[in-house]
């Protein structure tokens, strides 16, 4: 998509994914930890999931956090437990792919503390969001996914609470990524990252980032990555909203081979009864889907506080 296309590309993040082997545990060490509240929750029996790839139908439990902010100005954290097909473990280490939730605090001690006595030991970093070194925290959950917490005092107009700020995530290819995730509405954050590392926002939802770091991978780690299954246990997808899927789907298109249709996705026991979704994979074979959702439907930042607010590239 180019940049006159604006109306076809991607205008905010709806959720980003993890699958969970353990959803209680789950839901309760980010609740806690993190100030979200689970406020929508989806029961699958027979879900037809061939766009994501997978041959069986699925019976999962999906269960929906937010921040204080709440549903519709903020992503969602979305947890699923895979029963049929069961989740499958991972593997070890990841290599490629969404390494971390990234969320954002006013108290970075406090919020420390907390994953302190939760029994999750954390490590004090300095990392990059939003184009600037920050203060911050890193450590894993019960089933040894990434997190990290950076220091940040929120816009005038937010909750003085934890809100889900990025994904920290790796390719193998900077630039190829890059390009791809313009190509779907993301644009660079001007600030001062190293060479290896870049932030992307979509520039009508810049409270959440995407930061991109390079990775020195091989061809066969490239390719096990491409292959990981959508039950795959760990961070593998994020959500984000166009306005007409089929219009985006036809844009991009026209620019790369291989895109997919979109498909509607059932969800009967949530007030949208499912959604029309476009799933792609990036460069290195990360899955992303485009969610039908308007503008309309949404409240993001029309005008955010600039002591945090990204400024975008125009490179």
């Amino acid at each position: 998509m180019s940049e006159h296309t604006d109306a076809l590309r991607a205008h905010a993040v709806l959720h980003c994914n993890l699958n969970t082997t353990d959803i209680t545990a789950s839901e309760t060490f980010y609740n806690t930890a993190f100030d979200h509240t689970t406020k929508m929750t989806s029961l699958g029996n027979g879900t037809d999931v061939t766009p994501m790839g997978l041959t069986e139908p699925a019976t999962s439990d999906t269960r929906f956090l937010w921040d204080a902010r709440g549903p519709r100005s903020a992503p969602s954290f979305e947890l699923v437990d895979w029963q049929h097909p069961a989740v499958i473990p991972s593997s070890g280490d990841k290599v490629l792919g969404y390494l971390a939730a990234g969320f954002r605090t006013p108290a970075l001690d406090v919020v420390a503390a907390r994953l302190d006595s939760a029994g999750r030991a954390t490590e004090k970093v300095d990392v990059t969001v939003l184009g600037h070194s920050r203060r911050a925290v890193k450590g894993i959950d019960g089933e040894g996914i990434g997190f990290e917490v950076v220091e940040v005092a929120p816009s005038a107009d937010e909750p003085h609470t934890t809100l889900f700020s990025h994904l920290r995530a790796r390719c193998a290819d900077l630039a190829a990524t890059v390009a791809w995730y313009r190509d779907i509405g993301f644009e660079v954050v001007a600030g001062e990252t190293r060479g290896d590392v870049v932030s992307l926002v979509l520039p009508e939802d810049p409270t959440f980032s995407l930061e991109f770091e390079q990775a020195d991978v091989d061809a066969s780690q490239i390719a096990a990555h491409r292959n990981l299954a959508a039950n795959t246990q760990g961070l593998y997808r994020i959500a984000l909203a166009v306005d007409d899927v089929w219009a985006s789907r036809n844009a991009l298109a026209d620019k790369y081979d291989g895109i997919p249709e979109p498909a509607h996705i059932s969800m009967e026991d949530i007030p949208t009864g499912g959604f029309t979704i476009l799933f792609l994979r990036d460069p290195d074979g990360t899955m992303v889907e485009l969610v039908e959702r308007p503008r309309s439907a949404v409240r993001r930042p029309a005008a955010p506080d600039q002591t945090y607010m990204p400024r975008v590239s125009t490179i």
